[in-house]
């Protein structure tokens, strides 16, 4: 899909261009809370760890 329009690629998968723009607004604060769960893990397994 690298180059495509964003009304090609809305067309070709059918949904609409402001679909496809929420779409990849919520992208990085669907992937930051996944790195933050990720990064909450860590950390408590580090603190049990410890003890």
């Amino acid at each position: 899909m690298d180059g495509q329009s964003v009304a090609s690629i809305s067309k070709e998968i059918g949904v609409t261009e402001k679909t496809i723009y929420k779409w990849k607004k919520d992208l990085p604060s669907v992937n930051g809370e996944v790195d933050q769960e990720k990064l909450a893990v860590r950390k408590r397994n580090a603190v049990w760890k410890d003890f």
